[in-house]
């Protein structure tokens, strides 16, 4: 769960990572969260990541989805 202090890197702010790269992103900029628009779920899944693959890839580094954004920039 995120605290009010924790930041949530907004996947519009690198419009054009895939959602490996956001992740990795959001990590190594100390986020704790990110946001993800409908597309980086479909890419990812289209890539072979199953719905595990992607929590666990998110629980490695650290992170939640704080926000599923219907609009892609």
């Amino acid at each position: 769960m995120l605290g009010p202090n924790d930041l949530c890197l907004c996947c519009g702010t690198i419009a054009h990572a895939s959602f490996q790269e956001l992740v990795e992103a959001a990590a190594a900029g100390g986020f704790r969260a990110v946001s993800i628009w409908p597309q980086h779920y479909e890419d990812a899944r289209a890539a072979g990541l199953s719905d595990s693959d992607i929590r666990l890839m998110l629980e490695n580094y650290g992170l939640v989805i704080s926000e599923l954004d219907p609009r892609q920039g």
